[in-house]
């Protein structure tokens, strides 16, 4: 009897034959940049792109880099859209050096697609789902691909949910509509995946709470955090602190201090006395039956 072949790892920038992200590229876009807003001339971009790559005279040139003569329609048909250079459209030869932008094209990824990276490959293919159907321009567009925010809340909190829903047998749709805390404007993922992540973790996916619950506990361990915060924190300016980023402790945490308490710098030894509160309160004043 065949063996199942064990599941590959995909990325989040072209998963399948269907869909392919462009929104890294160019490699300079403004602020709130959104493809969206420019399907029709970029449509006409990507069909001469392409084009003119695959003609005789090929324009190897260097880029300014809000534009790029590289970026283009993947395929005849028009359903993927990504970089012509890049080793998996070429035989494994990298031609993004002649753009000018190689090394930063060749780096460039954002923090949805690092958090997807880590999951289980069971995991990506289960939180793909909600993006089944949306063409390049739509999975591309951070408004309209809800993994660009649900992605946020990190493979801790995404793996454990996702083993709660295997266990019921929900799609990642349904998943999203029973916790809706994922997708909603009331909390921010980098700023409050620290405390989800606190409440979640090591518990048994059958023990984990409904939304309602969950959503209770994260707010009243914040409050427990602030009052923290405000009582303790060092006001001895001879006290070395660091960059909350630079601190060595887990991102989330991190996250949470420099953007849900709005300090960039703290002590270290802070730091690890506010994780370990957390931990505590999370412990005392909230248990799954």
């Amino acid at each position: 009897m065949k063996k199942d072949s064990p599941l590959r790892i995909l990325s989040l920038c072209a998963p399948d034959e269907e869909r392919s992200c462009f929104g890294c590229c160019p490699p300079i876009r403004p602020a709130r940049y959104d493809p969206l807003d420019w399907v029709g001339s970029l449509r006409r971009e990507f069909r001469d792109n392409r084009k003119a790559f695959r003609g005789r005279s090929r324009p190897w040139r260097p880029i300014v880099g809000f534009s790029c003569w590289a970026l283009g329609y993947l395929d005849g048909q028009g359903r993927r859209i990504g970089c012509l250079l890049h080793p998996a459209q070429n035989d494994g030869l990298d031609l993004r050096g002649v753009v000018g932008y190689g090394t930063k094209c060749a780096r460039e990824q954002c923090l949805a697609s690092r958090v997807f990276s880590r999951l289980d490959p069971r995991e990506q293919r289960f939180w793909l789902e909600p993006a089944a159907g949306l063409n390049a321009f739509y999975y591309s567009s951070p408004r309209a691909n809800p993994l660009f925010h649900v992605l946020l809340w990190g493979e801790t909190v995404l793996g454990a949910l996702a083993a709660r829903a295997a266990d019921r047998g929900w799609s990642a749709t349904e998943l999203l509509w029973r916790y809706p805390f994922l997708t909603g404007s009331r909390y921010r993922p980098r700023a409050h995946r620290f405390l989800a992540e606190v409440l979640l973790e090591g518990r048994p996916f059958q023990d984990l709470p409904e939304n309602d619950r969950l959503e209770s506990a994260m707010d009243r361990l914040a409050g427990k955090a602030d009052a923290f915060f405000r009582e303790r924190f060092p006001r001895d300016e001879e006290e070395e602190t660091i960059f909350v980023h630079r601190a060595g402790t887990r991102e989330s945490l991190a996250d949470f201090v420099r953007l849900r308490l709005g300090c960039p710098r703290a002590p270290r030894t802070f730091l690890h006395a506010l994780e370990a509160h957390v931990r505590r309160m999370a412990l005392a004043m909230f248990s799954f039956p």
